[in-house]
């Protein structure tokens, strides 16, 4: 299962640049809840950290490294090697995520006086980091034109479609913004659609792919049927996620109709290839279990408005990013260029679980009277702990 290493040496690199800024976009996390324990400096602003946050390590971390291991990992299912391609790719979407991390920080989406203009910074240079995607896109499909699809391929064009129609939510909230379109329902759908989309679609069946690439074994009916329930679905799940006070009733019953095909189409996927997966792997499953039981639950309107009242939304992406997606790209990142490269799996593996728990108590599903000031600071110190766990596990990869 392990590639000659000096033929992907690049992606290695770039895959450890990244999760360096996994470490950057964690801090951020930390910062954020120090903030909501003990405030705010005056001049910093919460949602601006928020986004600074959130938009690094999406875009920094798991974009250019699922980029890379999917190089890496494709000549083996048929694709012809494009590594310097995807090289030049990915580290132009590492360096425009890490130059709009400040700007996030310092403006958000706010304009900036720039001379005679007032632009806004942060949204341009993710703007640009766009292109990469589309770049990316292209030399995906081109390094597969003609080629038999495999299952992991088949997972993989659903997930650089997803990531290249994600895209126009992305521009559409810009639009929104040039156009001065004053919107609580077209500013919350363009914004849902683009992380619905990207996540759901781009990273977690990106990295469901990678795991796929591990196990030998034919493609199944559960399979394919789980892949057609998945493109009917992945794209409306963000409906659920509407405003209930200026979206038609219609629109969230149709997202949790496509919440339940997608967690349907996940299950049937998982149940093929459970058999065949190694321990790691297994572990790193229990996640996307625990993700698709959620989309199950919104599968039911009563459940999914008392979710989104509880604040589980906060509980479902991190689930999905720092829990299924993160440690993928860990776990196979270890099977492509052996153990050293991602440092110590059970230290990625306790960073997510001590993250997650600590999380709860501010949820919902954590009963009020229990509550208290203690909520905030397990918050801050599970991210502290995370973010210390990944730092070792970096650093310790720098001694390969």
């Amino acid at each position: 299962m392990t590639h000659n290493l000096d033929q992907t040496k690049g992606l290695r690199t770039l895959w450890i640049a990244s999760a360096w800024l996994f470490v950057i976009a964690a801090g951020a996390g930390v910062a954020f809840r120090w903030g909501m324990m003990s405030g705010f400096p005056e001049g910093l602003r919460p949602d601006y950290l928020r986004h600074g946050h959130s938009h690094l390590m999406l875009m920094g971390w798991a974009t250019p490294a699922l980029m890379a291991l999917m190089a890496a990992r494709w000549p083996a299912q048929g694709g012809r090697p494009r590594h310097r391609s995807v090289c030049i790719v990915g580290w132009s979407a590492w360096v425009l995520a890490l130059v709009s991390f400040p700007a996030f920080i310092l403006w958000g989406y706010e304009s900036v006086a720039i001379g005679s203009a007032n632009l806004p910074v942060a949204a341009i240079l993710s703007g640009f980091a766009i292109f990469s995607w589309y770049a990316f896109a292209v030399v995906y499909f081109r390094a597969h034109r003609g080629i038999s699809r495999t299952p992991t391929l088949k997972l993989w064009d659903i997930a650089v479609a997803s990531l290249v129609i994600s895209s126009f939510g992305a521009w559409a909230v810009a639009g929104l913004m040039m156009g001065g379109v004053d919107s609580i329902l077209w500013e919350v759908a363009t914004v849902h659609f683009f992380v619905e989309l990207f996540g759901a679609g781009w990273l977690v069946l990106g990295a469901l792919g990678l795991l796929r690439s591990v196990v030998d074994t034919k493609d199944s009916t559960n399979e394919r049927f789980g892949r057609i329930l998945i493109t009917m679905s992945v794209a409306f799940v963000f409906l659920v996620g509407l405003p209930r006070a200026y979206a038609p009733e219609l629109l969230p019953l149709l997202g949790s109709a496509a919440a339940g095909l997608l967690a349907a189409g996940l299950a049937l996927i998982i149940h093929s290839l459970w058999p065949r997966l190694d321990l790691w792997c297994r572990r790193v499953v229990y996640f996307l279990i625990l993700n698709a039981l959620m989309l199950a639950t919104i599968a039911v309107p009563p459940l999914a408005d008392w979710g989104l009242g509880a604040g589980l939304r906060l509980l479902y992406l991190h689930l999905a990013f720092a829990g299924f997606v993160t440690l993928a790209l860990v776990i196979i990142a270890a099977v492509q260029w052996g153990p050293g490269t991602a440092g110590s799996r059970s230290a990625w593996l306790a960073a997510v679980l001590v993250l997650l728990a600590t999380l709860v108590p501010m949820t919902g599903l954590w009963p009020s009277q229990f509550g208290g000031s203690w909520v905030l600071s397990l918050a801050f110190f599970g991210s502290l702990f995370a973010t210390l766990a990944a730092t070792g596990a970096c650093l310790a990869s720098l001694r390969e």
